[in-house]
């Protein structure tokens, strides 16, 4: 009689390792890197309102503090982050890629959350050759460069 050989296939619908469990992983860090993004930038700025408010600086204009109109502002942050979305979507397949897609939404989600619960932008940064700014614009700045680099190295630039 023949000796019959077992077969093991990944059962990824049980939660057990397979290409399913992988995705939800990345899944996973990608929420990660979002959540920890919002909430250094909000606690930063908590910690600075709370101990140094004299450092603080509310930008109600635009980026880098260009005065534009708020319909403008609302305007242009509502195609940034559904541009954003699209990339990440359309990158979802590359980690690198997606990863710089999401810390470059992070701090623009932050600095959302600002201008919806507060008088503006809380930056308090203050190098005084470049306008005021915060971790968020730190992150949107990291963000672009890794994406770019992620972009390049893959030769989709």
């Amino acid at each position: 009689m023949p000796k019959m050989r077992r077969t093991y296939r990944a059962r990824t619908s049980q939660g057990l390792p397979g290409r399913g469990f992988l995705r939800y992983a990345r899944q996973g860090r990608i929420a990660l890197i979002f959540i920890l993004g919002v909430g250094l930038d909000q606690l930063t700025k908590f910690l600075v309102a709370k101990f140094s408010y004299e450092l603080i600086v509310y930008n109600t204009g635009g980026f880098w503090g260009f005065k534009w109109g708020a319909d403008m502002q609302t305007i242009l942050l509502a195609l940034v982050l559904a541009a954003l979305g699209y990339l990440a979507y359309s990158y979802r397949k590359s980690p690198s890629i997606l990863a710089g897609l999401v810390v470059i939404l992070s701090g623009a989600v932050s600095n959302l959350i600002d201008r919806l619960f507060r008088p503006g932008v809380v930056d308090f940064i203050d190098l005084k050759i470049w306008p005021a700014f915060n971790l968020a614009d730190t992150l949107i700045v990291i963000g672009v460069a890794f994406t770019i680099i992620a972009l390049l190295r893959e030769g989709r630039a």
